[in-house]
């Protein structure tokens, strides 16, 4: 961890990281290019404009929201009472609120139903494109917003929407899923506040560092560790903000284990 002091390390038993995630795909295709999450601000703001664009044509626009945990329950419940004129649809893999009271699952059902929200339960996502659905069964669901909430994990040093626009757009769904879980490398995971994760979101180097002064050469290296591990690209001005970085680290060795 760091810290005001330079950090250091912590043992522990059970690890519950609870300090800012991303949306993961768990390798369905298309999410990564025609869905759109709330994990980030960059991607919610790019769903608000979406959703902006959608409410000024005429009604019946759809929205489907894929995922029925607390972040899929109160995105389609959001949207649906915000932008009454648009159509709601919440795509649950098993019964819509399974882990709540009996109790609260009849209050969530009378909540959807008031607010025009249809509920497809047992429902599983095979593929997402850019203006429809493809579930397990065979059907088809209409789309002309796909919000994805049903899936979330630690955010990875090197984001995946920077790594996407680095070379990840041309790997395989495994490799992507492989990349946003990996832990086979020290650096992939580091314990920020969730105040810094939220500001660093999808940003490379050039656009967003750390404030602290001692964990500059550190961030810099694990940075550089990752896009070497994983093959991925960087432009001009991430190089020369790194190098700029490196130039006053006193010659840090940066080490890493090429990805499998």
């Amino acid at each position: 961890m760091a810290n005001a002091d330079g950090g250091g390390e912590l043992g522990y038993d059970t690890l519950l990281y609870a300090l800012g995630s991303h949306g993961a795909d768990n390798g369905v295709p298309g999410v990564a290019q025609d869905a759109f999450d709330v994990a980030a601000r960059p991607s919610a703001l790019r769903l608000r404009e979406r959703l902006d664009s959608l409410s000024k044509r005429d009604e019946g626009r759809s929205v489907l929201v894929v995922g029925d945990g607390l972040t899929g329950i109160e995105t389609a419940t959001e949207i649906a009472e915000s932008r009454p004129g648009l159509s709601v649809t919440l795509v649950a893999r098993g019964e819509l609120g399974a882990p709540l009271s009996a109790g609260a699952r009849s209050h969530l059902r009378q909540t959807c139903d008031r607010l025009g929200i249809t509920v497809l339960e047992h429902t599983s996502v095979e593929a997402v494109e850019a203006t429809r659905v493809l579930c397990a069964e065979g059907t088809a669901l209409a789309s002309d917003a796909t919000v994805w909430t049903a899936g979330f994990a630690v955010s990875p040093m090197v984001p995946l929407a920077e790594a996407w626009d680095s070379g990840a757009s041309s790997w395989t769904a495994q490799r992507r899923e492989a990349y946003a879980n990996d832990l086979g490398q020290e650096a992939s995971l580091v314990a920020v506040t969730a105040r810094s994760n939220r500001q660093k979101s999808d940003q490379d180097p050039a656009e967003w560092l750390p404030s602290s002064s001692e964990a500059l050469c550190r961030y810099a290296s694990e940075w550089t560790a990752t896009k070497l591990r994983w093959q991925l690209s960087v432009d001009e001005l991430e190089k020369d903000t790194l190098l700029n970085i490196a130039a006053g680290c006193g010659g840090n060795t940066v080490t890493y284990t090429p990805a499998p």
